[in-house]
């Protein structure tokens, strides 16, 4: 999830021969998606941490209070997130 669209449209073309892609243009978008679909839809979600309206950090916070709780975070498979952009300065 990414608000870059170009970003976003690559990694889709690279995924979807092998993968069910879901995409999101920014963190509170993400929330709301995971929010409306199965728990176990989603085997990976792929989060940029500086995205509009909400960034990743806050979204992963919601998405993964969600699936410990079953419930929905306001506003309205285990979590595996990696961060674009800041993997690196995060490390050092």
């Amino acid at each position: 999830m990414n608000d870059d669209q170009f970003t976003l449209m690559t990694c889709s073309l690279l995924l979807q021969p092998f993968f069910d892609v879901t995409t999101a243009e920014n963190g509170l978008q993400a929330v709301q998606i995971v929010h409306t679909l199965d728990m176990s839809y989603f085997d990976l979600i792929v989060l940029d941490i500086n995205m509009p309206i909400m960034d990743g950090m806050e979204a992963c916070t919601r998405i993964d209070q969600y699936y410990k709780t079953g419930k929905v975070i306001d506003p309205s498979a285990p979590l595996e997130m990696l961060l674009s952009r800041c993997l690196q300065s995060y490390i050092e």
